[in-house]
């Protein structure tokens, strides 16, 4: 549709889909042609932080997260920003965002759950078993945080069972 009508629309689109389909310098260079015009659009920012997520340039994507996050708050640009700083070994600042997240969203045990997700994901194993163990003090029948406790504890202990993760 590009060959049509050049529209931000379809480079949108064409962006998103690029995210879906693992094509990240696409979804980078259609981002960066589109915020060349519209630098406020918090969305282009947040689809070019996620592209340069997928390169692994994590640098450059806690700066677009950023931008995206200052023209709008957004949990789900929230969690990228703490999984990018948490890519580059910064915890202090992803902690950071955790905290923002918890004053503006409310302390919930779902919460603890992404959070925990993302330090695991990150392989900061015992601070995911912390926000596992945190969401089930809250609440012990919260969703899947047993099971994400469990698999965390196994991980952290290079699988073997322990007594504690069996009986998560």
């Amino acid at each position: 549709s590009l060959l049509i009508e050049d529209s931000t629309q379809a480079r949108t689109a064409l962006a998103t889909a690029a995210l879906f389909s693992g094509y990240f310098g696409e979804v980078i260079a259609q981002t960066a042609k589109l915020l060349e015009s519209n630098p406020k659009d918090s969305r282009l920012w947040y689809l070019n932080g996620k592209g340069r997520m997928g390169k692994q340039d994590y640098r450059s994507a806690v700066d677009s997260l950023k931008r995206s996050l200052a023209l709008r708050r957004d949990v789900n640009t929230q969690y990228a920003l703490v999984l990018s700083y948490l890519k580059l070994k910064d915890k202090a600042n992803a902690e950071s965002v955790n905290r923002e997240t918890l004053a503006q969203q409310g302390d919930r045990p779902i919460w603890h759950i992404v959070f925990g997700g993302a330090y695991r994901e990150s392989g900061y194993s015992q601070d995911a078993i912390r926000e596992f163990r945190r969401a089930i003090e809250m609440d012990n029948t919260t969703p899947r945080a047993h099971l994400y406790l469990a698999l965390a504890m196994l991980e952290a202990n290079g699988w073997a069972p322990l007594e504690e993760s069996v009986r998560e």
